[in-house]
């Protein structure tokens, strides 16, 4: 499996990134060793093809949500950051806007990047 990823990936690490996600899924799940390498071979080799599985595998509920996501980031004016968005997915819209401004702690960074 190792090899076939690395194969597959053509260099691309966030490819490995998300492949290696939805073998671990699979791995919770209790896939024997096939079903892990059919799992792999259903991936697409390249980014839009995995995004584009990806969105079309969403369950509705989440669609409001990633639309909203997805518009801020498209209507940014520069490249937002994960902690930027993490703060557009907050329920309380004016977290961001209430809080002192300061250096982020790295606690809550990595918390933020981690649950983003």
């Amino acid at each position: 499996i190792v090899n076939h990823v690395t194969t597959k990936a053509s260099g691309v690490f966030l490819w490995v990134v998300l492949v290696v996600r939805s073998i671990l899924d699979g791995l919770t799940n209790g896939d024997r060793l096939e079903d892990l390498q059919r799992r792999l071979d259903d991936i697409p080799d390249n980014l839009e093809g995995l995004f584009s599985n990806m969105l079309n595998s969403m369950e509705p509920r989440y669609y409001t949500t990633a639309s909203e996501l997805f518009q801020i980031f498209h209507a940014a004016k520069r490249r937002s950051t994960v902690i930027c968005m993490s703060y557009a997915h907050e329920e309380d819209t004016n977290l961001a806007l209430q809080r002192t401004v300061e250096p982020i702690q790295q606690s809550e960074s990595r918390y933020r990047a981690l649950t983003m």
